[in-house]
């Protein structure tokens, strides 16, 4: 079959081959080298509008916002909350709070291992959990979470490779594509962005980290470490695409006709490419010479007879339908418009003469239309009928269909015949400009070229040029003294309306290496804080302010907002009972009596002195059942500070007995100062599903009680020693005389 387009080149292989001299490896020292080139950073895809993102650690790393916190291996989480960001860990525990930055910072790794950061990457509709290297840091853009992976140039290089190409292509081949990846990256880090250099899928480079599986991939970036490709004194504009269907293109031809040709950039055929054959990498139709028009399943096809009968009518001005032609035969079948841009510059090609002195290609490769010359038959009357055939209209989503593949996918048409007919083939996986991928598979491994003579052929007048990198960095962990506690002062503060109270705490060790505390109100219309801690009544009403450690310890603030100083004093808190048994998931919520009943303030806060066992809310007073155990709920009041202590006993058991009467051995005692006496105490009934015993001394100047019962005379005179059901708080009391 011969190609239309081959006259125009009117180059054998082997002269092009003869003309584009294997590329030569110059040493390019670091002053020579405008930059640092070690390092990259590359935005990885975690899902555009995510704000929590999970990752495994596996490795050593510390974080950069918290170096005293430890980073374990295992499961994290980072979240995005109040337009902070914070890190907890699987168990929910907080490593670092309101930051606005989390880094995990890669250090020197253990021997014979790697450090690896696991991660969902979510690019379209592919999710996978995949590895990389080097520092992993998160920010806040535009109210999500944006992950850079800041890496090893040539780590990324090896991350790039089998994605762009295949882990199992020729040795050669891969080490092309590593010069051309490295290139394409270390231009862009001659840009100086803010953020990041590069995005981890094709509109720059397809970047998917570490795989310890591929070893060809790492091979070829370590054989090629540090190569880069020149033109002159500049890096070249890398480009590469799956395969350019026979023929190598120019930017111009592409994104910008106005942009200046350069000197390696050609525009010629490449029979490399041309031997390459795969279903997904193009698509032919056929017009023969007996009038049959047939789809790319080798098929008459309803669409393309449509189409060129539809043509044939208007080019005879008849006022026939379509369906009333038909096509005897297919005459000729010539190019004749360009594809957008093609006109635009001159064709160049490889010619082994100086970069200023290129020949001009007579024709373009790059046909949109074609003029069709046949001979049909309209009502009874046969015509010769030449008309021009868009074959952009016969892409996928055009009006008359017939290639399967869309025109931003395949981009280029090609026309050839032989004696049965024409044959116009849709092709060019990309957009064809450079390197094409396939082209150098064949140049590897059906021609044995190696990476330079593949580079030089799609590459003229270029020079690969080794650059001095720094090795990678071998980082330690700094020395940091971690926040071990932070204890409010005055936790539970009275303020007026427009008045303000400054929070203070106590923070240990001393010594920590970040003291750095943050705030946040549970409500901003009752009261406000600020970065420094001072707090200013808005509104009457509670709130709760939180401070945190950069690692994630905590303590709160109770604050209650008044609109006047009290005149009506809170004197006494009582609770209708002070001790209950619940299950786990259930709640209670206890009454409260204040004294003065018309005290001026009555706000109230509870806290728990366990939430592992029960929680309560802060405001509320609703306890819930957590886990089993006992728990003790200290019950507030905002105006006079005094508490009373409520005891939580939290139970598994689906269902609860509770203590109908408690026993003791012993109804009242007389002792001599210094004297003990044990008593016992037991409920009933006895299968109670709480039977536990709270001991307590009325006066214990006068005689004091073991948790166990055990009573001690301490001196002269008369009190009550309690035993108290902790189900319910049933009791009896003992009458202790001390003589």
């Amino acid at each position: 079959m011969k190609n239309i387009c081959t006259r125009v080149i009117g180059m054998a292989v082997a002269a092009l081959l003869l003309f584009c001299a294997v590329i030569p490896v110059v040493t390019m020292s670091k002053a020579e080298a405008a930059g640092d080139y070690s390092y990259i950073r590359v935005k990885l895809s975690i899902g555009s509008t995510v704000k929590s993102k999970e990752l495994t650690v596996d490795g050593n790393y510390y974080l950069k916002e918290a170096p005293e916190a430890a980073v374990a291996r295992g499961k994290y989480t980072v979240k995005l909350e109040d337009g902070k960001l914070s890190l907890y860990r699987a168990d929910g525990g907080a490593v670092l709070r309101g930051s606005d930055t989390v880094s995990f910072i890669s250090c020197q790794p253990d021997a014979g291992s790697e450090n690896l950061i696991t991660l969902r990457r979510i690019y379209g509709t592919n999710s996978k959990n995949r590895d990389y290297l080097g520092d992993i840091s998160f920010s806040i853009a535009g109210g999500y979470l944006r992950c850079i992976n800041r890496v090893y140039l040539d780590d990324y290089i090896a991350g790039v490779i089998p994605y762009e190409m295949s882990e199992s292509w020729p040795l050669e081949a891969l080490k092309a594509q590593a010069i051309l990846a490295r290139t394409y990256a270390a231009r862009r880090l001659t840009t100086n962005q803010p953020n990041y250099e590069l995005v981890d899928y094709s509109s720059d480079q397809t970047y998917c980290g570490y795989n310890a599986a591929y070893t060809r991939s790492m091979q070829a970036a370590k054989e090629t470490a540090g190569q880069i490709l020149y033109c002159g004194d500049e890096m070249v504009q890398a480009y590469y695409a799956a395969t350019n269907g026979g023929y190598v293109d120019i930017p111009q031809h592409v994104w910008s006709s106005s942009k200046k040709l350069e000197p390696y950039e050609v525009v010629k055929e490449d029979p490399y490419d041309a031997e390459y054959h795969s279903s997904g990498t193009e698509e032919s139709i056929r017009l023969q010479r007996d009038g049959k028009l047939l789809g790319t399943d080798g098929k008459t096809s309803k669409n393309f007879n449509s189409y060129l009968k539809t043509l044939a009518v208007a080019a005879l001005g008849s006022d026939a339908s379509y369906a009333d032609v038909a096509i005897n035969s297919i005459e000729a079948v010539t190019p004749k418009g360009y594809r957008t841009k093609h006109d635009a510059i001159s064709f160049t090609k490889c010619s082994g003469h100086a970069a200023s002195d290129f020949e001009t290609m007579a024709e373009c490769p790059n046909y949109t239309t074609f003029s069709v010359k046949m001979n049909v038959t309209v009502g009874g009357k046969t015509s010769a009928v030449t008309v021009v055939m868009d074959a952009t209209k016969l892409a996928e989503g055009g009006p008359y269909a017939v290639y399967k593949k869309t025109d931003s996918t395949l981009r280029l048409y090609k026309l050839s015949s032989d004696s049965s007919g024409f044959m116009l083939t849709h092709c060019r996986w990309g957009h064809g400009v450079g390197m094409s991928q396939c082209g150098a598979y064949m140049m590897a491994k059906n021609h044995g070229k190696s990476y330079r003579e593949i580079i030089a052929f799609y590459y003229p007048n270029t020079t690969i040029k080794a650059l001095s990198i720094a090795e990678e960095e071998e980082i330690q962990a700094p020395s940091a003294v971690a926040v071990t506690s932070l204890k409010a002062k005055s936790a539970i503060r009275v303020v007026r309306v427009g008045k303000t109270t400054k929070l203070t705490y106590t923070l240990r060790p001393s010594n920590a290496t970040n003291k750095k505390v943050t705030y946040k109100s549970s409500n901003t219309k009752v009261a406000t804080v600020s970065s420094s801690g001072t707090v200013k009544g808005r509104n009457s009403g509670k709130a709760l302010i939180t401070a945190t450690t950069a690692n994630g310890l905590t303590t709160r603030y109770y604050i209650s907002v008044v609109k006047r100083s009290p005149t009506r004093r809170v004197k006494k808190i009582s609770l209708s009972t002070q001790y209950k048994t619940i299950a786990v998931g259930k709640t209670y919520k206890p009454r409260v009596n204040l004294s003065p009943r018309n005290a001026s303030n009555r706000h109230m806060f509870y806290i728990s002195s366990n939430p592992a066992i029960a929680k309560v809310g802060w405001s509320s007073g609703r306890i819930t059942g957590v886990s089993a155990g006992r728990t003790t709920i200290k019950v507030y009041s905002a105006d006079s500070k005094k508490y009373m202590k409520f005891y939580v006993t939290v139970t598994d058991s689906a269902k609860i007995t509770n203590v109908k009467s408690v026993r003791v051995s012993k109804s009242s005692l007389s002792l001599k100062r210094g004297r003990s006496y044990q008593v016992k105490a037991s409920v009933r009934p006895k299968t109670a599903t709480t039977n536990d015993i709270r001991w307590y001394s009325a006066n214990s100047k006068i005689a004091k009680v073991s948790s166990d019962g055990k009573i001690t005379a301490v001196r002269k005179g008369t009190t009550y020693i309690y035993a108290v059901s902790y189900d319910n708080g049933k009791y009896k009391r003992i009458r202790v005389r001390v003589r």
